[in-house]
């Protein structure tokens, strides 16, 4: 929980460092963070990343921190009895003329 709350005042403290980034590998490494098959054995992850949508331009470090929790905090809060599936998928709609 320190650890949290340093991790939110350094962010805060800083302006965000906008890189283009692959949305797949921040997700991807995120994942890895949470050993999300190892720490939550009853937590299911599947990820689709459409070739047309997958750069994002965002500071790494605050997307990265931003999925973590949102991630870890749904496979806490995650019924131990039953599987939970998440869905991180990316996808982008042609425009219409």
């Amino acid at each position: 929980m320190v650890n949290d709350i340093k991790v939110y005042m350094d962010m805060f403290q800083s302006e965000p460092e906008p890189q283009v980034v692959k949305i797949e590998e921040l997700i991807d490494q995120v994942l890895r963070k949470l050993g999300a098959g190892n720490k939550y054995p009853n937590v299911k992850v599947d990820t689709d990343f459409n070739e047309n949508a997958k750069y994002l331009r965002v500071d790494p470090v605050w997307f990265e921190y931003l999925f973590f929790y949102i991630i870890q905090n749904s496979m806490e809060a995650a019924d131990k009895e039953k599987t939970l599936y998440q869905n991180i998928f990316t996808g982008r709609e042609e425009p219409t003329p």
